[in-house]
């Protein structure tokens, strides 16, 4: 009788480099800086991607009661369950908050992925990614290893296709060039100076039109302080 087939991570210069050395350090700082906009969700579960096994299944900062933890590995993603970047087994609309740390990267359907992502959020549930910047020469680290980033205008492109309201988009992580101390750490300078950080954060809500509607009129009305339009 053959022997069963055993489900392995498969050697990957892209997992290993996020999963050791300089990767791993830089990623640490990426989800430091990232805190603040986790705490800021709260709901039932959550859904934490990270891109490779030697990371913590936590998801610090967050307040969500429970979170789904699973990182890349060759064949797509494993931890609590296996699977395929295309057909992550959560149900739709299911999740508050969807955290993807440089998951993107090493997916070889990252529009799809990104996809899958936003079909298991919540209306008004929250997506944040972290990713590598393309243009950065912090490049010059991993560029061979088989990483491809995308970039800001894909990431604006799909949340004008999936119905995603953006609330941050902007530079992340260690910058190339010494920063001025008046300049905090999480907030990129303007200009060109953005192509030296190492990475991008998007924070993206998604909206249900249907279930906010709008109402216009012509009349004007007299209120009397603190009451507002019904």
């Amino acid at each position: 009788m053959p022997s069963l087939s055993q489900y392995s991570q498969a050697t990957n210069p892209a997992i290993e480099w996020f999963g050791e050395g300089l990767g791993l350090q830089l990623m640490q700082q990426f989800q430091r800086q990232a805190i603040p906009e986790i705490t800021r969700v709260f709901g039932h579960s959550g859904l934490y991607l990270s891109p490779s096994g030697n990371y913590s299944s936590e998801l610090s900062g967050n307040m969500l009661a429970q979170v789904l933890s699973l990182h890349r590995d060759s064949q797509g993603f494993s931890g609590t369950m296996l699977c395929e970047d295309e057909n992550l087994p959560i149900a739709s609309e299911s999740l508050s908050l969807v955290y993807g740390l440089c998951v993107l990267e090493t997916s070889p359907n990252p529009e799809a992925l990104f996809a899958e992502m936003v079909r298991c959020m919540k209306p008004e549930g929250v997506l944040v990614l972290l990713g590598l910047n393309a243009f950065s020469p912090s490049r010059l680290r991993w560029q061979a290893k088989g990483i491809k980033p995308v970039g800001t205008n894909s990431l604006r492109h799909w949340c004008g296709e999936h119905s995603l309201e953006i609330s941050k988009l902007s530079k992340i992580g260690p910058a190339w060039l010494s920063q001025q101390k008046k300049t905090p750490r999480y907030q990129a300078k303007p200009g060109f100076l953005n192509l030296f950080y190492a990475g991008n954060i998007l924070v993206a809500k998604r909206r249900v039109s249907a279930l906010t509607p709008l109402r216009k009129t012509s009349q004007s009305y007299n209120l009397n302080p603190g009451v507002s339009p019904g």
